[in-house]
């Protein structure tokens, strides 16, 4: 279902393999900052979390890209700020 923050069991990325449950975790942990992920599916069908957020900062809203590479739990996702940079902090 595009848009939604729930993924079908099949397509799931290689490390929610090794680590069954954390993509769920990863997901209600956003959720409950405030952050309103929406999962970028056609990635999802080639084994890749990648999600758009909105993500609270100051007072104010910042849109970002998240991408969980294969050897996250090890590695970092890799965050970008996206959408009009006009819309960017002054400090970010």
């Amino acid at each position: 279902m595009p848009g939604s923050a729930v993924a079908e069991p099949a397509r799931v990325p290689p490390w929610e393999l090794r680590y069954p449950g954390r993509m769920a975790f990863e997901l209600a942990r956003l959720e409950e900052r405030g952050a309103r992920p929406i999962i970028d599916q056609g990635l999802l069908a080639e084994g890749v979390l990648a999600l758009d957020l909105v993500w609270p900062v100051g007072g104010n809203e910042v849109a970002l890209r998240a991408i969980y590479p294969d050897g996250f739990l090890r590695l970092r996702p890799i965050v970008s700020l996206a959408g009009d940079p006009s819309s960017f902090p002054e400090r970010h």
